[in-house]
């Protein structure tokens, strides 16, 4: 219960804030928690629970009670009859102080679904031309998205420059970026990197979108450094663009 204090105070004074400075102040701190929880590098997802550690916990219930504290002043808000002035503001400051917290708001979500993409297309053909043709594809829906204003335009444009910038990345400099990180790891010892089938991967296969499809204790791609005290293993982490050490690898050293 100790744990629920300070995230229900938190909770109550996000509460106490009328309510369009309440909306602002959720979305910000629920875009600063996407960066410090959601894209944290240590635990892969299929290991990281919403309560893996006192970080996570924490987050989760601040913004539970934030969400459900703003959302009862929003509602009291209407139920009187009072507006929520959620039109776009006259104050010069505060209209890019909304437009930056839109933009902020579209660079989390353009990482978060250019991650989640890459997710889902493990293990797909295509290679290069995926990327471009995915990117066109962003590049094209961004053009509609200039005709908006305010912070919907901040917003779209953010997300979708951030996810076709980070997939035109994926595509051209993600293999340099895993091979130097690879060189990084005990340099001059000798070394292997791996997909989960054992065989050294192709240029296509180290790519952003089109990595292996892991398998149980055969992640996507595996380094393995013959050191001085034996083989030592590292899993390819695309959150943190590093190889994370990985001690359940089932592969055994290299061939």
């Amino acid at each position: 219960m100790t744990q629920l204090i300070l995230p229900a105070l938190l909770a109550l004074f996000y509460a106490a804030l009328p309510a369009p400075w309440g909306l602002r102040a959720l979305a910000a701190t629920a875009t600063l928690s996407v960066w410090l929880v959601a894209f944290s590098p240590v635990t892969p997802w299929q290991y990281q629970g919403p309560f893996s550690d006192l970080k996570a916990a924490f987050m989760l219930w601040f913004l539970a009670l934030a969400a459900l504290g703003v959302a009862i002043r929003v509602s009291s808000a209407l139920a009187i009859g009072s507006s929520l002035h959620l039109k776009p503001p006259r104050n010069t400051v505060l209209s890019r102080t909304d437009r930056l917290l839109a933009a902020c708001i579209g660079v989390t979500a353009g990482t978060a679904g250019t991650l989640a993409l890459a997710t889902a297309l493990r293990g797909w053909a295509g290679g290069l031309s995926l990327h471009l043709g995915i990117a066109a594809l962003m590049a094209a829906i961004c053009l509609p998205a200039l005709r908006l204003a305010g912070p919907a335009r901040a917003f779209s444009v953010a997300l979708l420059v951030t996810a076709t910038s980070l997939t035109l990345a994926g595509g051209y400099l993600y293999p340099r970026l895993v091979l130097s990180q690879a060189e990084r790891i005990l340099p001059g010892a000798p070394r292997c990197l791996r997909t989960p089938d054992g065989m050294a991967p192709t240029m296509d296969q180290m790519r952003l979108l089109t990595l292996p499809r892991a398998r149980p204790r055969h992640p996507n791609l595996v380094l393995t450094v013959m050191g001085p005290s034996g083989p030592e293993s590292f899993r390819w982490s695309y959150r943190s663009f590093a190889f994370r050490s990985y001690d359940s690898y089932g592969g055994g050293p290299c061939p």
